[in-house]
């Protein structure tokens, strides 16, 4: 065999192995599986909940429990027709906690049966029917057909006011799920008036589809002083005297779990054996997401949100790891960026804006944008994401996206494989860009940044503002579909733009 022959395959093979090693690391670094495709039964046991309380304490829901309590034994015991309330928010917001204190209230022991069942991703008819059955009576279904469960479960139900809960709605894109449910609540509609209920869902677009309610009850962010307290009760032991020094940075902490519970305790509870400043110290400045591979900790909560998400949306999402944490972002600029991108495109029915917005849209509903101002017509135009949320987005992102900072460039160096850059503070130097072979994005605004940039020219996105003159060696970038170069100081533009 030709010996050049031989060396250019040996060299591909090379190529192939590295991205086959890059594609699993990055397949354990989203902690993702290998699984034989078939539907999923049931849930898994990480994500089973059940209705007995746990919490010793609950902080900051009073006044929602009092809300929902008060819908349950007033409202819905006048209406016409079987009421069904949403609990909606985000991953680890503390739905299933209020759920459970709802369940259990002294205020609701009128309910003849009480039933508690944890769908999860599989919303199933037939699964549904089965765990019903089973929470209600205490039997298990075995090889029954539907109408016969549904018969049986209709038996149960007739005639009783009954409380059932509905805990951690998924099922929102599986093609039949609205028809299963349709039909699940014909069945269920057959319980004496005041029979009812409740849904926990992280899914607005859920809470629209199963809530009978006008509005579902959206559940928000605990204070910081809550989340203090939930993060004092993990971290100190009862009869601890609490440093004072621990005590600044456990506040600052607690900050970052905007306002998230489930965040607080999980790190508290990992602080709870350490009293080394330093360590407070070096878990103050991460990545939450990243301090505990636990199941129990906030990083599998919102994973989910990023997993459950159909392929196309995962990368747009992602993406927004290239803003700064707390930066407002200008709804159409990011919509404008991810068409750039190629990451959305006319559909034949659409044009890009349009399924751009409509991709917003969907990533807005399942609470992974917040904060939403509006033009003085109603519409949308700047928002901001959750810090938790946008950790998430850098989390996934790792490998591709980048944004320097003040005090580390060498994050940067190391990152050859990087698309997407954005630096707001300082020069880029020639030395780094120049390793970049496969940048597609680069914004640049309120710096100096490299000549070296137009030597990108696998760019397709260039923002760069202030620029007292262009070179013409931008005619190079031959990928390039969006050129921003808002509040420069050049009289003309190069030929070659």
């Amino acid at each position: 065999m030709n010996i050049y022959f031989r060396y250019k395959i040996a060299k591909r093979m090379k190529i192939v192995n590295e991205r086959l090693y890059q594609i699993a690391k990055e397949k354990n670094h989203l902690g993702l599986n290998s699984t034989v495709q078939e539907e999923t039964r049931g849930v898994p046991e990480w994500q089973q909940t059940f209705s007995l309380v746990t919490e010793p304490k609950v902080y900051g829901r009073d006044k929602d429990i009092e809300d929902i309590v008060d819908f349950l034994a007033g409202a819905a015991s006048r209406a016409e027709n079987l009421p069904v309330y949403p609990i909606v928010g985000q991953g680890g917001i503390g739905k299933t906690t209020l759920a459970k204190l709802i369940f259990n209230h002294k205020d609701l022991k009128d309910f003849q049966l009480k039933i508690w069942v944890c769908v999860s991703e599989d919303f199933g008819l037939e699964r549904m029917l089965k765990a019903i059955i089973q929470a209600a009576s205490e039997e298990v279904c075995k090889d029954l057909g539907l109408e016969p469960m549904q018969i049986r479960l209709r038996k149960l139900l007739s005639g009783k006011r009954y409380l059932l809960v509905l805990d951690d709605v998924w099922d929102v894109m599986k093609q039949n799920w609205v028809e299963n449910w349709q039909m699940l609540r014909f069945v269920l509609d057959c319980g004496e008036k005041g029979a009812s209920v409740l849904v926990t869902t992280r899914f607005s677009k859920v809470a629209e589809i199963m809530g009978t309610v006008k509005h579902p009850h959206r559940l928000s962010e605990l204070s910081v002083d809550y989340c203090w307290e939930l993060f004092k009760d993990q971290a100190f032991r009862a009869d601890e005297v609490e440093r004072e020094e621990l005590v600044v940075i456990g506040r600052e902490i607690v900050k970052k779990c905007g306002g998230v519970p489930l965040a607080a305790k999980a790190v508290g509870s990992l602080l709870r054996f350490h009293r080394n400043k330093d360590k407070w110290l070096n878990i103050m400045e991460s990545n939450l997401l990243k301090l505990s591979p636990d199941e129990k900790s906030i990083m599998p909560v919102l994973r989910l949100s990023y997993l459950n998400l159909p392929i196309e949306l995962r990368r747009c999402f992602a993406y927004c790891a290239i803003f700064p944490k707390d930066e407002s972002i200008e709804k159409q600029y990011l919509i404008e960026l991810w068409m750039a991108n190629g990451f959305i495109s006319s559909d034949g029915r659409l044009d890009a804006d349009d399924v751009g917005d409509d991709v917003w849209n969907e990533l807005y509903k399942r609470y992974l944008f917040q904060d939403i101002e509006t033009d003085e017509f109603g519409k949308v135009w700047m928002f901001k994401m959750h810090d938790l949320v946008h950790d998430l987005a850098q989390f996934v992102a790792e490998e591709v996206c980048c944004i320097t900072n003040d005090n580390d460039t060498r994050a940067f160096v190391e990152k050859r494989r990087i698309h997407h850059l954005s630096d707001y503070r300082r020069e880029v130097r020639p030395t780094q860009l120049h390793q970049v072979k496969s940048l597609w994005t680069c914004l640049a605004t309120n710096c100096e940044l490299s000549p070296d940039v137009l030597k990108c020219h696998s760019l397709r996105l260039l923002h760069l503002e202030g620029k007292e003159e262009l070179s013409s060696a931008i005619g190079d970038l031959k990928h390039l579909r969006y050129l921003n170069l808002s509040y420069g100081t050049f009289k003309t533009l190069p030929e070659s733009v």
